[in-house]
């Protein structure tokens, strides 16, 4: 238990809902790295429980990664391919 607490300082929820969100970001990253699909899951939820998990380690981290961070864009312009709005940008 402190070997937790330590690695997450600013989670303050169950060990085990930390572990099934851990171990569900592993998996997509899993699936993500042996180009599995992932097209039918929920993208925007993934990607706000990286960051939530992110926030557990060190908020600050969380703030300027997500300064970076190119996914909303990827994730609207997903939206604009499939409804044919326009074709798809590599």
């Amino acid at each position: 238990m402190p070997a937790t607490h330590k690695a997450f300082p600013h989670y303050r929820g169950r060990r085990a809902d930390l572990h099934d969100a851990l171990l569900s970001l592993v998996r997509f990253r899993n699936r993500i790295m042996h180009h599995e699909p992932v097209f039918h899951r929920h993208l925007a939820a993934d990607h706000a429980k990286i960051y939530r998990v992110l926030g557990y380690l060190s908020p600050e981290l969380a703030v300027e990664a997500q300064a970076m961070d190119r996914f909303p864009v990827v994730l609207a312009d997903r939206a604009d391919v499939l409804r044919g709005a326009r074709p798809p940008r590599f």
